[in-house]
């Protein structure tokens, strides 16, 4: 059993043989990366929120736009390397999605005051975060009309060099094989049962198609259609958390060594979730650098990550190892119960009540007494992460 960084890594057989350590899909061939958030304060113009066309009622000249200035990030710091994944953790507008789109340079509507957003110790830019970033959205973004490999093979033509001969092409499309390979062995499935289904049990148009179908299944092996599909019982598409997997083979498809996924999570159910997060363990494993945000992750998950930054309002409460976290909120005074998930917990700690307006006044007294703690006992060090020892750990 592995015990990197204190945390026992279960991978026990039903996780294990999921994917092939030797694919070039889990190893990144470059450099080393680092990203570096320092002092950055981030903040949103409501008015700017508000489309053009709902102002004109309240059109005067000269033009005004009247809005309050919410504060989304304030005074965050944070370092993370290639080979780790760190994890952006805390309840729905506690500014980690607004992170990520100011590390990617897709922040709209708001503006940073203060600090800066380092690439390689390199003031990031718009093109550099392009060349440097892949960017995994919420919401898939993917051609429903075109199987999981033309999908790699539109992107492959679109994102890779010129110079690229067509065996390099292919190259890079399969080094992302093992991650499509359980998509396509259920596609086959589905598809083989379509196969065999008696006439009667099947729409007209469909079963006139099954000879088709068939010849597919047994000389081609093509995958179905994303989504096409998804509305004939008991035929399907690929599932969401098949199509967050695509997603992220499309980011990686132009090997770009740093990762960034908000909510990868979302929408899925806790085997799904966990093995996709297994995935990015993987791929951090093979030194690829993983930045991903999730609310509340399941016990198991959270002993797959390397570094926890947990926010509450915009502000950092907690920026350390996994490890760690449970030993530091037990000194302040705020030890995990046994036999709870403590990403659970803490989450639960800081999140603001806003039933009612002595309840939100105490949440919100006690999760800036708690950021306030945490920058007192992170000043010194030079990488704003706490350690017991003082010194900032490292993988």
């Amino acid at each position: 059993m592995d015990t990197t960084n204190g945390l026992e890594r279960k991978d026990t057989e039903l996780f294990s043989s999921r994917e092939e350590d030797s694919s070039l899909y889990f190893t990144y061939s470059g450099g080393q990366n680092v990203l570096e958030v320092k002092d950055l304060h981030y903040e949103i113009d409501t008015a700017a929120q508000i489309p053009w066309y709902a102002r004109l009622s309240e059109l005067k000249l000269p033009l005004e736009l009247k809005g309050e200035k919410q504060v989304a990030i304030s005074n965050l710091n944070l370092r993370v390397h290639s080979g780790q994944m760190l994890a952006v953790i805390g309840s729905s507008g506690c500014g980690n999605t607004s992170l990520l789109d100011i590390i990617t340079c897709r922040d709209e509507g708001g503006k940073v005051r203060r600090g800066q957003v380092l690439i390689n110790r390199t003031a990031s830019t718009p093109q550099l975060a392009r060349r440097s970033i892949a960017h995994v959205r919420q919401d898939d973004r993917l051609l429903p009309h075109l199987t999981v490999r033309e999908t790699l093979a539109f992107v492959a033509k679109l994102r890779l060099p010129t110079h690229f001969s067509q065996a390099q092409r292919d190259q890079r499309e399969l080094g992302v094989d093992p991650l499509l390979l359980r998509v396509e062995r259920s596609q086959m499935r589905w598809l083989g049962h379509l196969v065999r289904m008696p006439p009667g049990r099947l729409p007209g148009e469909v079963f006139r198609a099954r000879p088709t179908v068939g010849l597919a299944i047994s000389a081609i092996k093509i995958l179905s259609p994303i989504t096409n599909l998804a509305l004939i019982p008991p035929v399907r598409g690929v599932s969401g958390g098949e199509r967050r997997r695509v997603s992220i083979a499309v980011q990686l498809l132009w090997n770009p060594g740093i990762l960034i996924l908000d909510e990868p999570t979302s929408g899925l159910d806790s085997f799904t979730a966990h093995n996709l997060v297994h995935t990015l363990f993987r791929l951090a494993q093979g030194n690829w650098l993983v930045l991903l945000s999730v609310h509340q992750p399941r016990s198991d998950i959270f002993q797959l990550l390397d570094l926890v930054v947990l926010l509450s309002s915009g502000s950092a409460v907690y920026c350390g190892t996994a490890r760690d976290m449970v030993p530091y909120f037990t000194a302040l005074g705020h030890p995990c119960p046994r036999y709870c998930n403590p990403s659970d917990f803490y989450v639960d700690l800081i999140s603001i009540d806003r039933r009612s307006p002595d309840q939100e006044a105490r949440c919100v007294e006690r999760a800036r007494t708690l950021a306030k703690q945490f920058l007192e006992k992170v000043q010194e060090s030079e990488d704003h992460m706490w350690s017991p020892s003082g010194v900032a750990s490292t993988r």
